[in-house]
């Protein structure tokens, strides 16, 4: 009985310790990750500063070019995710691969308008090396049904 009671007041006593280190570290622990874990919705905004600051660093982009590219991105995602949303699930995988084929011709036209000869053939290369990367992986998992043109165009739009 004795065990019991101290295997008990163990547990609380580590419950309580552990409920005032979430309390002085604004809801989170010492290591800086939420509690919850809940994970924030990407806006197309977002994905489009991490992407253009990538680029400005990878392709040595000027200020300039960088917020360019920003917007022609912030336009891109947008109109990628109505797509989508237009067109959920495996059933809606053939129209969405169809309405964002002409979104990536208009992106890609933009992008050499925009780059530098040079810029812009690092720039494909890239696309290249990580869509072939994704392939080799996707085709070499068991049970793995890649849909290849989906992936290229999603590829292109990074």
């Amino acid at each position: 009985m004795k065990r019991i009671f101290l295997a008990s007041l163990a547990f609380i006593s580590l419950t309580v310790a552990n409920a005032q280190q979430m309390e002085t570290h604004g809801g989170e622990p010492a290591g800086g990750k939420p509690a919850n874990r809940q994970l924030t919705q990407v806006t197309p905004e977002m994905r489009a500063e991490r992407s253009s600051q990538r680029l400005k660093a990878e392709l040595k982009l000027t200020d300039e070019q960088t917020t360019k590219i920003k917007a022609l991105k912030t336009e891109t995602y947008t109109t990628a995710k109505t797509v989508a949303e237009k067109n959920p699930g495996d059933a809606g995988r053939n129209a969405r691969v169809e309405g964002l084929k002409p979104v990536v011709v208009s992106y890609k036209e933009k992008m050499k308008s925009i780059l530098t000869a040079e810029q812009y053939s690092t720039w494909e290369a890239q696309i290249n090396t990580r869509y072939e990367t994704w392939k080799t992986h996707a085709t070499a998992q068991q049970n793995a049904k890649p849909d290849l043109e989906e992936q290229r165009i999603r590829m292109d739009l990074e």
